[in-house]
């Protein structure tokens, strides 16, 4: 597993460099944008998402998961590998993308828990439904076609974007009362069972998978 997990750090290094400077770019933006301007807010976090379709794609495309599975490794291992790689990157991002959202409110001239909340419970959110839905696909159908179900989850995402800022998605009128905070948490833990449940389907999809 360990020497799956630094494959993969490997090839982030190597091939999604510019992935970190976008994280940065947008961080920085955030702390002089608005909490309703979404997009600056959340895309960072879809790139990252990208990554472990991209890692996958990577690996079918230079034949290494026909070498892999020659390996003294199991399947299992290799989803969870994937896994696991995108909840290593996921957390720092997500915790430079938090940083940029308490800076913008210091500079502001306020604080809101609220928001750092909504924030968080939308973000891990976010990242972990759009990796339940693609991850299984991918490790059943291949890159090629789960390519569509990605297009399809970015275009979701990319449309619903304008619908959410009109919303006033981290008011602070509603999100800092008990029932937001437990809205929010239920969000957050419904979005985790899920990725877990994905995690588990996606094991069972590539055990049975005839690789080529």
């Amino acid at each position: 597993m360990k020497g799956l997990l630094l494959k993969d750090f490997y090839q982030i290094t190597k091939n999604f460099k510019l992935y970190g400077v976008l994280i940065l770019l947008f961080a920085a933006l955030s702390i002089w944008g608005h909490s309703n301007n979404l997009f600056i807010t959340f895309y960072p976090l879809l790139l990252i998402c990208a990554i472990s379709f991209s890692l996958i794609t990577l690996d079918e495309n230079s034949k290494w998961v026909q070498y892999c599975d020659s390996l003294p490794c199991t399947r299992a291992q290799v989803v969870s590998g994937k896994y696991l790689i995108g909840i290593l990157v996921f957390l720092p991002s997500s915790l430079l993308l938090l940083l940029g959202q308490c800076l913008r409110m210091h500079f502001a001239g306020y604080f809101s828990w609220g928001e750092l909340e909504a924030f968080l419970a939308a973000g891990v959110s976010l990242g972990a439904v759009q990796e339940a839905l693609t991850l299984p696909c991918l490790f059943k159908f291949g890159a090629g076609r789960a390519r569509l179900i990605s297009m399809v989850c970015m275009g979701c995402f990319f449309g619903a974007l304008p619908i959410l800022s009109t919303q006033d998605l981290f008011g602070a009128a509603f999100l800092p009362t008990p029932n937001g905070s437990l809205i929010l948490g239920l969000i957050t833990a419904v979005s985790l069972v899920v990725y877990a449940l994905s995690w588990l389907l996606s094991i069972r999809f590539y055990q049975k998978r005839e690789l080529g």
